[in-house]
């Protein structure tokens, strides 16, 4: 009865995760097709370079808390004033690590001429950023009780979603488009706080300076991992932004970028639900299982979509965006790799006491893209199509280090527990 009741469990805050991030990468495709009408490919790729920015802010800010927080707070069980201090400890660290983000960006808008053109759009994008890693989402994850934040964060979001084809009528308003995003994440964060208070008694509390740095220490570890990941994909469009400011080729490779990364963030909800799920189970069968059954349901959609890339392009993202179907047909194949590699990564390997080599493949993965990079640029051949190329060739790097690491421990299990049976 225990067993069906975890899994039942489970099996809801997976589809409450489900529900929050597929909404959040909907409302994204719902805008996406019309913010790429309305602004056309040269400043949409401001946008999308934006959004790159906004990404390694997040990343910043956020550190490993959605990771380290989560298992904080799962390991606390119902014990309101630890988990009181993990949340006030993760939301300083992030309050700190958000001024320091602003300090950078003021002497990147000083120095870096992409940025001096538009200070105000990675302003408001530092922002959004901040309000995103505030949400205390990592609470609800570690209690295992999904369902207000994802409620709470859908409607509200969606509210600030109407506000885009309200408000963004021509390509001179795009600044409104992370401005309306950043007050969605503001709002939702408020709410969500004041809900932790009255359902669970859990609230901002008093704490020390070294409650702060042992959260942060204890979060760097899954940081590394998180920094290296975000760093080669949003690397991209950051360089192709610096060689080709402004291009409509940034524009359509910014697009099809969006569009996949929604696609690949459909396997995260899985992975996030199943990391505090299998410290506590180990159950490594139903992992692979959800590999397998997966993979399955994606490749063949994988495939047709990519035989069918360039009519799909300019219909989902207007004229003028045909070219894209070249850069989707190879990075749509980022899509099953995705689902594998995030199951084997930290949710499989740290309860085997691997965790540092989910760390370190993505590390690897880095440093892999920016050799790609660098070799490209040296060659004169860095355009959207090879930087596709480059990364379809490291996340399969990734995915098999993670997978080769799994194998090995599932074997040291069998091992060890044979060793037991025979002693």
């Amino acid at each position: 009865m225990g067993t069906f009741l975890a899994d039942k469990k489970l099996a809801g805050n997976t589809l409450a995760l489900y529900i929050l991030l597929a909404t959040s990468y909907l409302f994204s495709f719902i805008a996406l097709p019309y913010l790429t009408r309305v602004l056309g490919p040269e400043v949409y790729g401001r946008i999308g370079f934006g959004t790159a920015f906004y990404s390694y802010a997040y990343l910043i800010i956020d550190f490993g808390f959605i990771l380290s927080a989560t298992a904080e707070v799962s390991r606390a069980g119902l014990d309101r004033a630890k988990i009181s201090v993990a949340l006030t400890a993760a939301s300083l660290a992030k309050i700190v690590l958000a001024l320091l983000c602003g300090l950078v960006l003021a002497v990147l808008c000083l120095t870096v001429p992409q940025f001096a053109e538009d200070p105000l759009l990675y302003f408001f994008y530092l922002l959004y950023a901040a309000a995103s890693a505030l949400l205390p989402d990592f609470a609800y994850r570690g209690l295992e009780d999904m369902k207000m934040v994802t409620v709470s964060t859908v409607v509200v979001k969606s509210v600030f979603l109407v506000g885009v084809f309200v408000f963004v009528k021509d390509s001179t308003q795009y600044m409104l488009v992370p401005l309306l995003y950043f007050l969605g994440s503001a709002i939702a964060d408020i709410f969500l706080l004041f809900h932790l208070r009255g359902k669970y008694g859990v609230c901002l509390c008093h704490i020390g300076v070294s409650d702060v740095w042992r959260s942060m220490k204890d979060s760097a570890q899954y940081f590394v991992s998180r920094v290296a990941s975000t760093f080669y994909s949003s690397l991209n469009t950051m360089v192709l932004g610096v060689v080709s400011p402004g291009s409509a080729e940034l524009g359509r490779f910014t697009a099809c970028t969006n569009a996949v990364n929604a696609g690949k963030g459909l396997s995260s909800p899985i992975a996030d639900s199943m990391f505090p799920y299998m410290i506590r189970t180990k159950n490594y069968r139903l992992l692979v299982k959800i590999i397998v059954f997966g993979e399955v349901l994606l490749v063949p959609a994988c495939i047709v979509v990519a035989v069918f890339a360039p009519g799909l392009c300019e219909w989902f993202f207007g004229e003028g965006y045909a070219e894209s179907g070249d850069y989707l047909r190879i990075l749509i194949t980022l899509i099953p790799i995705s689902l594998a590699s995030y199951l084997l990564g930290f949710p499989a390997l740290t309860p085997m006491g691997k965790a540092g080599v989910s760390n370190s493949s993505v590390v690897a993965g880095a440093v892999i893209q920016v050799l790609f990079l660098v070799v490209l640029w040296i060659y004169g051949q860095l355009n959207a199509l090879n930087i596709c190329y480059a990364t379809a060739v490291t996340e399969t790097v990734v995915l098999l280090i993670r997978a080769f690491s799994f194998i090995e421990g599932l074997r040291d299990i069998r091992r060890k527990n044979s060793n037991e049976q025979q002693g």
